[in-house]
């Protein structure tokens, strides 16, 4: 026999059960990241295999309902989605990393991770909705009615879910505990569903989850104790770690985003002193352009090169723009960054930053730019890479002005195809573009980090200096290839180019 609930509570048992899908769907993106990446293959197998997910829990969920209409089966499918989302926080650190270290592609390694982590608890969210709208309709007439308006509630409870946990959520809480508040959150609609049964199996839940979340605490502070820290910013899931650099033994703190490698390093005994080899080739700009004053650093991660650039040319001023403010507080608590009269912060989007200041009436003229952007290893966001930002960035040259752009690249074969494109967009802009491979013994089809120096005044070329003419001969060849393409607003398939590059660094990884 049916058993009908209230319209007004099952609506609000599908909008907790909404918002617990998409927060769970954003968190799982920060915590694969640090050991699969934030790349379109993440983003891509994260989504899809959520979206496969819940289509089979719809299907199962509307079939369940039909054999038993009643508010016990659906009170016992959140209670176990409470307890899988929460099995998720303790489970997830030696899970990903067995995955992120093993010989699998990146695809494969993502979509194991996903379905072992996720898709349990998404089935069982998948079928709630359904169960919802058997327990809720009792009039056929106005069932339409009543289906859209549990529709409705489930869709506001998704939107909450993302804006509250995207906007909010992880900046307080961190993804791992924000397992435990889904997980909390899942077992008290459980108790709307049916609050006069199953007392038993409801208290077994809940010391289940309190168990969890102390297993997980104490996973992390042990990690901790071994040196890895898991931080959470507003854009970001950061993992600090140290390390004994190879041939020295001096202790290294690596700061990381993801598997591929290190974004930004730091020698524990010396903080200003640049451990990482591609951040000293930013000091190319003064061999290019000697009479730089005021410089702009696109980019900070944990301040490596604006702490060099603060040390060894204390007359000169920087401006650096870090679209994370998490990322500068984990450089002041963890990377020694201090602040300097001569150094100005600022928190925005690089390509806004530069549109404002290109616009402005103050507007201010740089000597050179450094640009250090990634959104992940070896992936420049879009935007950052296309003609009409480069025409920014000749907009807010100074005379004689210089551009010092890192990328992770191959200098040739599939690894290089993003890197063609790019030196052929930059070209598109600049009269005059250097290139400069940070290890030049290494093999030209593996990633590596490339430096590139763009300027739109070649006339202090004219005379250059031995040293700048030794530099200058020192350029490698511009890749020409089927990839010589300008990138644009309209069209930068960036996600895609730098896909070989992953399978790159995967290997070197190996």
């Amino acid at each position: 026999m049916s058993q009908q609930v209230g319209e007004y509570r099952m609506s609000l048992v599908v909008f907790l059960s909404g918002a617990s899908v998409m927060a769970l769907e954003l968190a799982g993106s920060r915590i694969v990241a640090p050991f699969l990446g934030s790349s379109i293959v993440t983003w891509t197998s994260l989504i899809g295999v959520i979206l496969a997910a819940l289509s089979i829990g719809y299907s199962l969920g509307g079939t369940a309902a039909d054999k038993n209409p009643s508010t016990t089966p659906l009170s016992k499918i959140m209670l176990l989605a409470a307890v899988l989302v929460a099995l998720v926080g303790p489970l997830h650190y030696p899970l990903l990393a067995m995955i992120g270290t093993s010989s699998m592609s990146l695809l494969w390694g993502t979509l194991l991770a996903t379905c072992l982590l996720f898709v349990p608890a998404s089935v069982l969210l998948g079928m709630v909705t359904p169960f919802a709208l058997r327990l809720t309709i009792d009039d056929v007439e106005h069932s339409g009615r009543t289906a859209g308006r549990i529709y409705a509630a489930s869709t506001i409870g998704s939107l909450f879910g993302t804006f509250s946990t995207g906007f909010i959520l992880f900046s307080y809480l961190g993804s791992g505990t924000l397992l435990f508040v889904l997980a909390t959150t899942l077992w008290l609609a459980s108790l709307l569903v049916n609050p006069r049964e199953l007392l038993p199996l409801r208290v077994s839940v809940l010391i289940a989850i309190s168990v969890l979340y102390v297993a997980y605490l104490g996973f992390t502070d042990g990690l901790e104790k071994h040196g890895l820290l898991t931080l959470d910013t507003q854009y970001h899931r950061v993992m600090v770690a140290e390390r004994e650099e190879n041939g020295t033994n001096r202790k290294v703190r690596l700061l990381l985003t993801d598997p591929l490698g290190a974004q930004s390093t730091m020698y524990v005994d010396s903080p200003d002193q640049i451990s990482s080899g591609y951040a000293k080739f930013f000091d190319l700009a003064f061999t290019f352009n000697p009479a730089s004053t005021t410089t702009l650093m696109l980019g900070g991660g944990a301040y490596s090169y604006p702490k060099h650039f603060a040390r060894n040319y204390p007359d000169l001023f920087m401006d650096v723009v870090e679209l994370d403010p998490g990322m500068t507080e984990i450089a002041r608590s963890h990377f020694a960054l201090k602040d300097s009269e001569k150094r100005n912060i600022y928190h925005a989007d690089a390509r806004r930053f530069l549109s404002r200041n290109n616009s402005s009436d103050s507007k201010k003229k740089y000597d050179a730019i450094f640009i250090d952007v990634f959104s992940s290893s070896p992936n420049i966001p879009f935007h950052v890479a296309t003609k009409e930002f480069a025409e920014e960035l000749r907009s807010s040259l100074a005379v004689g002005g210089v551009v010092v752009a890192n990328t992770i690249t191959g200098i040739e074969g599939e690894a290089s195809r993003f890197f063609s494109a790019y030196v052929h967009t930059l070209r598109s802009v600049f009269s005059e573009v250097f290139i400069y491979p940070v290890s030049p013994e290494r093999n030209k089809s593996e990633a590596q980090n490339v430096i590139i120096v763009a300027m739109s005044d070649s006339s202090a070329l004219e005379h250059a200096s031995p040293q700048l003419q030794k530099l200058i001969n020192k350029s490698i060849s511009y890749p020409e290839n089927e990839y010589s393409f300008v990138l644009t607003d309209n069209y930068a398939p960036v996600e895609n180019l730098v896909l070989p590059i992953f399978a790159s660094l995967q290997k070197l990884d190996e």
